[in-house]
Order: structure tokens, then sequence, then C-alpha cells
């Protein structure tokens, strides 16, 4: 689906990569689009989480280029469906109901524990996102995250997010569970 929609910054430095991305791009050339970006030489953790602030602040918010969504929407509106995806964009949260949706490898909407044998709950990633680019957007680097933005779990104190693939969770599970039975 991403491909269809021409979301073309995940894997290449596109046009819309680099207006968004340029400053961490000529820091990290080795990044080009945002999956790379992950395997960045990162300089500190502080540079790390500011770049994944602005990388999921840009997938909540970046739309499609064409409207792949809406017409798969407008094909199946009056039919019973349930959508696996291992997407992990949120980008079918836009166009159909979350019940709806089984993301298999996570979502990044949401964070979660480090240490998921000891602490499993999933934590709401989008005011985290909100305080990070609040206070980078008053920054002139926008490289560098605080150490007091950084997700901690508490009483835990461990990063939260796992960003390659959050995993499966019960909550995760919950709507591809109910589907098939």
């Amino acid at each position: 689906m991403s491909a269809a929609a021409r979301l073309d910054w995940w894997y290449q430095a596109s046009p819309v990569y680099k207006q968004h991305f340029g400053d961490f791009y000529a820091r990290h050339p080795e990044a080009t689009g945002i999956f790379k970006g992950f395997y960045a030489r990162f300089t500190s953790e502080n540079e790390r989480w500011a770049y994944l602030v602005r990388m999921l602040d840009f997938i909540y918010h970046q739309p499609p280029v064409k409207n792949t969504y809406q017409v798969l929407k407008d094909l199946i509106q009056d039919r019973p469906y349930h959508i696996l995806t291992t997407n992990q964009d949120a980008m079918f949260n836009r166009y159909f109901a979350d019940e709806q949706i089984s993301a298999i490898q996570g979502d990044w909407c949401f964070l979660q524990s480090s240490a998921p044998q000891i602490d499993d709950q999933l934590y709401d990633a989008r005011p985290f996102v909100k305080r990070g680019m609040e206070y980078l957007a008053q920054q002139e680097d926008k490289l560098y995250l605080p150490d007091d933005l950084i997700p901690r779990t508490i009483p835990l104190r461990v990063d939260t997010l796992n960003n390659k693939s959050p995993g499966m969770s019960t909550q995760v599970q919950q709507p591809w569970s109910q589907a098939v039975s």
C-alpha cells in the first residue's frame, strides 16, 4: 500500500524526505529514507530521539500522494472486512476503524517498553511526540532532544520505543483475535 500510495520517503532520499529531514540527511548521508535513518550512527540517544520524534510526527501527518487508501475504502465499504497489515505507520487508521485493523508488526502510534517481559503496557506515543515537536520547533538544532523529553516508563526508567517492530502485545493482537474467532 505504501508503494501504491507513492509514499516514496521510506526507502529513498526523495524530495519529500529531503524537505523534512534534510538536516538529518546532511549529517547522516547513509540515511537515504526513513527506514535507513534507524541505522544511522547517532551521536547520542538525544539525537536518536530527536530523529524518532520528527519521524513519528511526519508519518502521523504526511498525506499519501495518491488516494489508494480511499479507493480501497470505497471498494470494500459495504462488505465485511478486516485489514491485516505489516505497515506500522497507522496509515490505514486514517481511513478505517481501529477495530477493523490488525497491525501485526506493531503500530507507531504506541510506545512499548524495551523490557516487555516486565512492562507489557502500550503507551500512546502522540503526547510524547507533541511535546518533543513543541520543543524542537523552538530550537535551531532540530537534531537534539533533551533527556527530560526522552520517554521513560515509570518506575522502570527504560527506553520505551522499539523502533523497528514494537512486537506483539495482547492489545495489538486483540482485533486480529476477534476477527478470526
